[in-house]
């Protein structure tokens, strides 16, 4: 059975499965898991959860060397997961459908992302090594949220990890530093509340963005798809057209985004893809453009192209122009006046 719950103004779903788990006469207990709580039985006081936010919550798991855990368990759904182990040493195998997926031999350092719906597996803990490990539960739904901007970065083969399927995923990869100091910080955070638990807030989310960036996204040496819809590269242009006629005063990019439809990011990401430059470096393009042209005719002071164009400050138009053209509008200006004054003098003569 599923519940509804608001979550930045979308509506997900929480989380159910059924953890099968060994108890000490040596049958299983379906122990089930909902809103992403791990009532792991016997394991329950070696982890403690830590809600972030709806749909997110961090998992402190922290088994002792003497501790030997044997666990078997059945998963129905699940949410997704990143995780990164610091001490670990275990033994793991998955199922599906009755058929053996993989078998896992998890050991420190490593970073560990999960998607494990109808599903299922055993675990095993021998005694003489302790077992620390930060795992990162959320919601899918929750994903699309905060990684909206970027999803249309992800490598190919790392698409369906968010979207709605049964897809089983149990991948791991050796954790970056950035990724294990992250880890590490937040397992060792020793402030009292309710420091401790801004200070891990802001550490998981700094530990999902590693996470992220480093795994999920396609490297910039790779050609990269278009952030781009069909029929979104049409209002790019227009977008274009729409400042060229207001260069002047241009508009900001809020503004842009808010009457082309287009989010801010994918406005400027683009923009830059179509023409090849920013939305900044395009405006400034066009003014010094329109410097040089209203300078050409000869009719105009600097002061007054300057305010022409929009500045306020003639002294940062001539920086400005300098630096597009690598001599100053009045320099410009000496030498226009001067083919000027040439030319009548000839045509006189």
């Amino acid at each position: 059975m599923h519940e509804k719950f608001p979550m930045m103004g979308i509506v997900t779903e929480k989380d159910i499965a059924v953890y099968k788990l060994r108890n000490d006469q040596g049958s299983y207990d379906e122990i089930p898991v909902s809103n992403h709580f791990f009532e792991m039985h016997g394991l329950k006081r070696y982890v403690e959860e830590i809600a972030i936010q709806s749909g997110l919550s961090v998992f402190l798991i922290d088994l002792p060397a003497e501790a030997e855990i044997e666990m078997e368990y059945t998963v129905n759904e699940c949410p997704l997961a990143f995780g990164v182990t610091l001490e670990c040493d275990m033994h793991s195998v998955y199922y599906k459908n009755g058929a053996q997926l993989m078998t896992e031999h998890k050991q420190p350092n490593t970073l560990i992302i999960s998607k494990s719906n109808n599903s299922s597996g055993k675990s095993i803990k021998d005694k003489g090594k302790p077992v620390q490990v930060v795992s990162i539960a959320f919601d899918k739904n929750l994903a699309k949220v905060l990684f909206k901007n970027e999803l249309s970065f992800i490598k190919p083969e790392l698409e369906d990890f968010f979207q709605d399927n049964d897809h089983f995923y149990e991948l791991t990869e050796h954790a970056s530093p950035v990724q294990i100091a992250a880890a590490r910080s937040i397992m060792s955070c020793s402030l009292a509340s309710p420091k401790r638990e801004l200070f891990i807030k802001s550490k998981v989310f700094e530990l999902m963005n590693h996470i992220f960036s480093e795994f999920f996204l396609s490297s910039s040496d790779t050609s990269k798809r278009s952030v781009l819809q069909p029929g979104e590269v049409d209002k790019i242009k227009d977008i274009r057209d729409y400042i060229s006629e207001r260069i002047d005063t241009p508009p900001t990019i809020n503004e842009l985004a808010r009457l082309s439809g287009i989010n801010d990011f994918k406005l400027k990401a683009g923009f830059k893809e179509v023409f090849g430059t920013t939305v900044y470096g395009y405006i400034q393009s066009e003014k010094m453009t329109k410097a040089k042209l209203m300078l050409e005719t000869g009719e105009h002071t600097v002061s007054e192209i300057a305010w022409t164009i929009g500045y306020t400050n003639v002294s940062h138009f001539i920086k400005a122009f300098k630096k597009h053209y690598n001599i100053t509008p009045g320099q410009m200006l000496y030498h226009v006046k001067s083919d000027i004054t040439q030319s009548r003098i000839k045509y006189s003569v």
